[in-house]
């Protein structure tokens, strides 16, 4: 009855969350690297969190704490000009929060034709910040990061957004200013 249960669920994932995907082109440049030009490739140093920030976080993500979360996953990555599109089928999640409004997301991930699962886990603010708050609102958390590890520039943006019992995390990866890969997480209690 259980996994009866959780195959409606992702059912219903499928069917009633279209799939919204940012970056749909192989050679399409970074929305920052278009505002920004040059400029686009200074790092430049993370500012603190403010303690209304910090309160604004734990409050947004207050819901999913301690809720398994179940969901799917789709993968875009360019290899060159080639544009290669994976689902994985089954998805969980839970969420951890720090008392210094550190998140941490901890997926897995199944891909049923492969069968291999993926885990992987996204950690943002808290202690040892290296993202920027783009956008912080009642349903919405936006950050972003550039590193230049091994002399390749590489910007990743994240995006997690609520609705209802609906957390979508969306997380986009840029190399060099163009679009690299993305993964789109639909996850829900």
């Amino acid at each position: 009855m259980k996994n009866l249960l959780h195959k409606y669920n992702i059912i219903f994932l499928l069917i009633i969350l279209p799939i919204n995907v940012f970056a749909t082109n192989c050679d399409e440049k970074s929305p920052n690297f278009v505002k920004q030009g040059d400029l686009y490739f200074d790092i430049k140093e993370v500012d603190p969190l403010s303690n209304k920030q910090k309160a604004k976080l734990l409050k947004l993500f207050s819901s999913f704490k301690g809720k398994n979360l179940t969901g799917t996953e789709t993968i875009i990555e360019c290899i060159g000009s080639t544009k290669k599109t994976l689902h994985n089928e089954i998805v969980t999640a839970n969420i951890l929060q720090s008392s210094d409004a550190g998140l941490t997301i901890n997926i897995e991930s199944y891909n049923k034709k492969k069968k291999v699962t993926y885990n992987d886990v996204l950690t943002y603010l808290g202690a040892n910040n290296v993202y920027h708050l783009n956008e912080l609102s009642t349903n919405k958390l936006v950050v972003s990061y550039k590193l230049r590890p091994r002399g390749v520039f590489n910007e990743e943006i994240s995006e997690i957004s609520i609705n209802n019992r609906t957390l979508t995390i969306n997380v986009t990866r840029y190399i060099g200013g163009y679009f690299g890969i993305q993964h789109i997480r639909k996850l829900r209690y």
